[in-house]
């Protein structure tokens, strides 16, 4: 190839790389001609290809190098011309002419150290700035001479050598290797005989070794003087001399150099001389005549030599002394200058004469005398440093000041200085440290840290105000000084904040910014962290810091006036499972409760021989005696004073005898396990943990603790269509399996190993089933059938024979999946079914098999319960302190009295929302927020009533009471009640009670059917409730006074006497669903809201927005529109009744209406109220998705107060 006549093979190799990629067209990026050489950044120029060859070292690129191809195209189309002979292979060549442009490296010369007069050598320094090792093998460095002289070149390589006429080898050949992002130094020369670099200037070039010109570097020298000494002539002036200076001046350039010389004395500037000549590599000693007279005393001497070339200023400083032949000042020393300080300066004479002199010592200021001494002397070669003389009031600013000596001997010295005067800061405090609180009459301590920028003394001035005040004096800069504080005494027998304000004050009576700080003085005579005023209001002794004697002070005890006790009222226990059976029949649980409180366990007796199990009693209007009396067992505990939480354990047992032996664990933990743990806070009175107020939504009520918070009774906080009840797990899988009823009897098979059930020629076996379980079940059209519970959890599903059992979805037949009964599905078998158990075979009155698989079988158990501690009025001592804070800012008056000396706190109602103070706290709300409606009412009954009539009324009432608040989701409750017998004041009661029996009710005989006026709480009215009633629609039954069909009967009158409810089982024209809409009629009146008002033996809850929705839907599907056949349920707008949508309202939102005041129709206002409607705090707000919560099941009914008249 013409013009690249030295190619390596590497460039061959990449040439024929991009002959390639041209003849196949693929040059439209990176050629890779190997894996350390790519061809890139190929781009035309007209008909030229301009290229570049890259060489990697790794992935870091060490050579680039730039070609120009002159018409490729033409040179590949000689190429083809070449094969059918029509070119020669000269004529071929001159096609291909490939010029190299251009070479880049990695690597570059970044300096030279040519060799000067020091002899230290002559070297040249080479850059790697790369991420990989150079070699710089083979390659060559030239200066000028060398580079343009063809002697020193031979085949476009350097030669190995090439000397001068003086013996000098121009061209060093290099040998060796740059590692990464460094620096190599290469010796050229030792000594001036081999040096080639000139030291006035030269070109340096790096050669590669195939000749390439990798790197240029070009310098110029210039001069380089520096001042090496200076030297003051006399060598020993004396005062009057004039100055001459000898300045030594060293350039170390090649070049000659000229500058300017200037010479200060004292700082002022007494002579330039210009165009100052050094030779290049000489020393001067050049002679100045500064023109300056000598003045007695030290002087600073400062030379500069200012280059006109390029280069820095050179400076030589140094000091000299002039002596004096006559007396003299010798020394003035001063301190800072500051406004309005006196300003003293010391000063030093000196007589260098042989005798005794009189001197006189004046001080001026801007021309001006401010001070002076007059009978002064100086004894014959003596020296005096105790002169001085006062500038008493400085001031801001620039001033000349000047000391003068006159001598007796004629003579006159002076010293003179321009000074500056600056502001006189004011002193400031940087820290007042004082107590944050100290006790009445008692001593104290603090301290005050100052600081004066001046450095001046600082007086504090303290003032305590309202009582005293003193001072401080004399503080230095930066000083802290303590100091003690006189008693202050205490204006309020509590807490007083008293301000103590201090202020610094300079010696020259500058004032700084007062600092103020404030402390709380405490009238706490017997220092238990209460104020005496507190003591009085809280009921503690004052002058005792432990008012109880129990060990702990007042201040942190949780009760100061008494040793605390916490007592566990256990109200009713009840069994939600069969725990205790045999073959032949249940057996009633004997239940007892293991309670443990801060790691200390009694055992509590609960039942024998019932499972469900709570007393009746004749209540009074005392709440905490009626507790103690309701209580089926209580255990008292001591607990500390100093602790605010005490741990509470529930485990519940059923007991085969009373010596626990065999014992059968229940689980009341709404969480994992069985142990049920709650912490009760001393100082506020409630408990946390697996019951808390408000856990209705998650645990279904305050106060109440069952093992069915844990999901394992197919029921959650949110199911208003369930209950929690006995066996209601059971009755769950039960209507999985298709059969809706209500089971009314169990028992448990213990110790099966198999069970069989045939049907016809099939059968299946399960092997040792987790548990079986016969259940008396009463399906919804009344009959009574047996039904098997088998749960298979771990258990075998085997086929006597391999017979193939049928796969059914049916009670009719059997279900049979797989051998291996595994997962959580209900099946429902049919059949003939024998029990094989450790006592032998036995036949099951049971044709109906429901198979399920739990991996739980613990019996679940149900307590409620409340915790009180001894405090008199039932709310404990910090409680009320925290209440009263509450009461006031939420505007009530009324306050509660730690003291506990005013027996209104237990029964009153601070809030007015119509429950007592200590009720509220029981069951969970607040005694200082109207939250939750207190029902009061009077009642009279119709004959004489028996103690146990009493009681059974007392239970009943009980009863509705907590169906009220489980149907409200705890927003009402019964509080009190005033019962009369024998028809007394029979027109003053709320409810008559009539004498009936089972007489059949006709029309207009309301004494036989309970009924109520509608909001005849409010308005007057009367709600009526027959001793004993007999219901025909389903579920149908006979009431009595005394149990809880009667209860919820009296739950369901109250919604239309103190909720504005109407009845939801018939229409607004009076028409009863179930009776009065022919043969649909019962679809009808299942169709209608399932609701208290529609049935309350049925259903315990309020209907909703949804409810309404779907009834209208239905409504409106089967006779056209919903409007004529809706419910009587109507606090909407009564203004407007042809628009029934206007006033039809679910139960839920007349009751939101009605407690809360929200929504409220307009004619509602205009109602006569015969009570007073407190407006009750709701936490939410009642949308179209609101679901009632299935409780709560607060036993709300125990903390009824009941007076009997």
């Amino acid at each position: 190839m013409r013009f690249l006549p030295n190619a390596t093979s590497d460039e061959r190799k990449a040439i024929l790389s991009l002959i390639e990629a041209l003849l196949n067209g693929t040059l439209n990026g990176d050629v890779v001609v190997s894996d350390y050489m790519r061809i890139k950044n190929a781009y035309w120029n007209g008909t030229d290809l301009i290229f570049q060859i890259w060489w990697y070292n790794g992935t870091e690129p060490a050579l680039i190098r730039t070609y120009l191809w002159e018409n490729p195209y033409s040179a590949l189309t000689a190429v083809k011309n070449a094969e059918s002979g029509t070119y020669s292979i000269q004529s071929l060549e001159n096609q291909f002419v490939i010029k190299p442009l251009s070479v880049n490296f990695a690597v570059k010369i970044m300096g030279v150290d040519y060799l000067t007069n020091d002899g230290s050598g002559e070297y040249v320094y080479i850059e790697n700035p790369s991420l990989t090792t150079v070699s710089l093998n083979g390659w060559y460095i030239l200066d000028d001479y060398a580079y343009g002289n063809q002697k020193c070149w031979a085949n476009n390589l350097p030669r190995d050598d090439c000397y001068d006429s003086f013996g000098r080898d121009h061209v060093v050949k290099l040998s060796l290797s740059l590692a990464p992002n460094s620096v190599g130094k290469v010796q050229l020369a030792t000594s001036p005989k081999t040096a080639i670099l000139n030291n006035d200037g030269d070109t340096v070039y790096l050669i590669d070794k195939w000749g390439n010109l990798v790197s240029i570097y070009r310098y110029t020298a210039s001069p380089n003087i520096t001042i090496e000494d200076v030297s003051v002539y006399p060598v020993n002036p004396v005062v009057g001399d004039s100055l001459r200076v000898k300045i030594k001046l060293d350039n170390r350039g090649v070049v000659d150099g000229i500058g300017t010389v200037q010479v200060y004395v004292d700082g002022n500037l007494v002579v330039t001389n210009k165009d100052v000549n050094v030779w290049g590599y000489s020393i001067r000693d050049y002679w100045i005549n500064t023109g300056w007279k000598a003045t007695a005393g030290a002087h600073s001497l400062i030379v500069k030599f200012i280059p006109n070339y390029k280069g820095s200023t050179q400076t030589f400083a140094r000091t000299f002394k002039v002596l004096e032949v006559h007396p003299h000042l010798k020394d003035v020393e001063y301190g800072k200058p500051v406004e309005n300080h006196p300003l003293r300066f010391n000063i030093t004479a000196e007589n260098p004469t042989g005798s005794k002199v009189n001197v006189k010592l004046k001080l001026l200021v801007d021309g001006e005398k401010v001070d002076e001494f007059t009978n002064g002397f100086l004894y014959g070669y003596g020296e005096y440093d105790k002169f001085y003389l006062v500038w008493k009031r400085p001031e801001v600013g620039y001033h000349t000041v000047t000391v003068v000596m006159e001598s007796s001997d004629g003579s006159t010295s002076r010293w003179e200085k321009r000074i500056y005067v600056k502001p006189n800061s004011p002193p400031a405090i940087v820290d007042l440290e004082l107590p944050q609180w100290v006790y009445a009459g008692e001593e104290s301590n603090g301290s005050v840290t100052v600081v004066d920028g001046d450095g001046d003394r600082v007086n504090v001035y303290v003032k305590i105000i309202g009582r005293y005040s003193f001072e401080l004096w004399g503080l230095a800069s930066g000083e802290t000084r303590k100091f003690p504080l006189a008693p202050i005494y205490n204006r309020t027998n509590c807490r007083e904040e008293i301000t103590v304000e201090a202020t610094p004050i300079d010696e020259y009576g500058l004032k700084g910014k007062p600092v103020t700080e404030t402390i709380t003085v405490i009238t706490d005579s017997d220092k238990d962290g209460w104020c005496n005023t507190l003591e009085l209001e809280y009921g503690t002794n004052p002058h005792s810091k432990d008012t109880d004697g129990d060990g702990v002070i007042d201040s942190k005890d949780v009760d100061p006036l008494r040793d605390v006790k916490v007592t566990v009222y256990i109200l009713r226990a009840r069994a939600l499972d069969d725990v205790d059976s045999s073959i032949i029949g249940h057996n009633p649980a004997d239940m007892s409760l293991e309670l443990t409180v801060n790691g200390r366990t009694k055992t509590l007796f609960l039942t024998d021989n019932q499972d469900d199990y709570e007393k009746k009693i004749l209540p009074t209007d005392d709440i905490l005696i009626n507790i103690q009396n309701y209580a089926i067992a209580k255990a008292t505990f001591d607990v500390p004073d100093d602790k605010e939480l005490a741990t509470i354990e529930f485990h519940l047992y059923d007991r085969d005898n009373k010596e626990g032996i065999g014992r059968t664990e229940m689980d009341v933990s709404p969480g994992k396990g069985t142990v049920a743990t709650i912490y009760y806070n001393l100082k506020t009175g409630t408990w946390s943990g697996d019951d808390y107020p408000g856990d209705e939504e998650k645990y279904f009520g305050y106060g109440h603790l069952s093992g069915c918070g844990d999901s394992s009774c197919n029921v959650g906080p949110r199911n208003p269509d369930k209950d929690l009840k006995v066996y209601v797990k059971y009755e769950g899988i039960l209507e999985k399996a298709g059969i809706r009823g209500e089971i009314i009897g169990m028992k448990t098979i213990e110790g099966v190993s198999d069970v069989t059930v045939k049907d016809g020629t099939t059968a299946f076996s399960i092997v040792k089933p987790k548990s079986l379980k016969v259940a008396q079940v009463r399906l919804e059209n009344g009959t009574v059938i047996n039904v098997t519970l088998v749960n298979t959890y771990g258990s075998k599903l085997t086929s006597p024979g391999n017979d193939v059992v049928a796969i059914a979805s049916s009670p009719s037949s059997a279900e049979v999946l797989g051998n291996e009964i595994i997962g959580n599905d209900v099946t429902t078998l049919k059949g003939d079914v024998r029990v094989v158990t450790s006592s032998g075979e036995m036949p099951l009155e049971s044709g109906l098999v429901v198979s399920y698989s739990s991996a739980d079988d613990t019996p679940d158990g149900e307590i409620w319960f409340v915790v009180t501690t001894n405090d008199p009025d039932g709310i404990p001592f910090y409680r009320e302190i925290e209440l009263n804070k509450e009461l006031e800012v939420n505007g009530f008056t009324a306050r509660f009295d730690p003291t506990d000396k005013n027996n209104a706190d237990l029964n009153g109602d601070y809030d007015g929302d119509g429950v007592p103070n200590a009720v509220e706290l029981l069951i969970g709300k607040d005694p200082a927020k109207r939250d939750i409606l207190g029902i009061e009412l009077n009642i009279s009954v119709e004959w004489k009533m028996s103690e146990e009539d009493k009681k059974n009324l007392i239970y009943s009432i009980r009863k509705a009471s907590d169906f009220i608040y489980d149907y409200t989701d705890g927003y009402a409750m019964i509080t009190r009640v005033t019962i009369w017998d024998d028809k007394r004041n029979w027109d003053k009661a709320d409810i008559w009670v009539n004498k009936t029996f089972l007489e059949v009710k006709f029309w207009g005989d309301n004494k036989k059917w309970p009924h109520a006026s509608v909001g005849g709480y409010w308005i007057g009215g009367k709600l009526v409730m027959p001793f004993r009633f007999l219901r025909l629609t389903h579920p149908m039954g006979i009431a009595e006074m005394g149990d809880i069909k009667w209860a919820k009967a009296l739950g369901h009158e109250l919604g239309h006497y103190v909720f504005w409810l109407g009845d939801e089982y018939m229409d607004l024209n009076g028409k009863s669903y179930f009776w009065d809409y022919g043969l649909d009629g019962p679809k009808v009146d299942e169709h209608a809201p399932h609701s208290v008002m529609h049935h309350e033996w049925k259903w315990s809850e309020l209907s909703t927005p949804r409810d309404y929705d779907e009834f209208h839907e239905y409504l409106s599907k089967n006779f056209g529109d919903w409007k004529d056949h809706t419910t009587d349920q109507w606090l909407g707008d009564m203004s407007n009744l042809k628009d029934k949508q206007s006033w039809n309202r679910s139960a839920w939102e007349t009751v939101y209406t009605l407690l809360t005041g929200t929504n409220e129709p307009a004619w509602l206002s205009k109602v006569d109220f015969k009570r007073q409607r407190p407006q009750i705090n709701i936490d939410f707000i009642l949308t179209e998705d609101f679901t009632p919560k299935t409780g709560p099941y607060t036993g709300v009914g125990y903390f009824m107060e009941v007076t009997w008249g």
